[in-house]
């Protein structure tokens, strides 16, 4: 099981870009703001393998249940990401 990354400090609200990558031709790039990277020090560190989870709930209730599973466990808290047209 991964070890899961916690930031140092209180909320952090960033906005940011996805971004083409053509050499891939997806929409695979992040771009991570310096703010971001000052919370996860370990996601500098290009001698490591940081991988990810990403999961999507459909309800609020499926959502809510997860949250729930999450506190009784005391695990670290998720990322919230919206992703936005412009």
């Amino acid at each position: 099981m991964a070890f899961i990354l916690r930031p140092k400090n209180d909320v952090l609200d960033i906005y940011g870009k996805v971004s083409y990558d053509y050499g891939w031709r997806a929409w695979n790039t992040l771009r991570l703001k310096k703010d971001f990277l000052k919370e996860f020090p370990q996601l500098t560190e290009k001698s490591k393998s940081i991988s990810y989870r990403m999961v999507f709930y459909k309800t609020m209730e499926e959502l809510e249940k997860q949250i729930k599973k999450l506190k009784e466990n005391k695990e670290a808290l998720p990322i919230l990401l919206w992703f936005m047209q412009e």
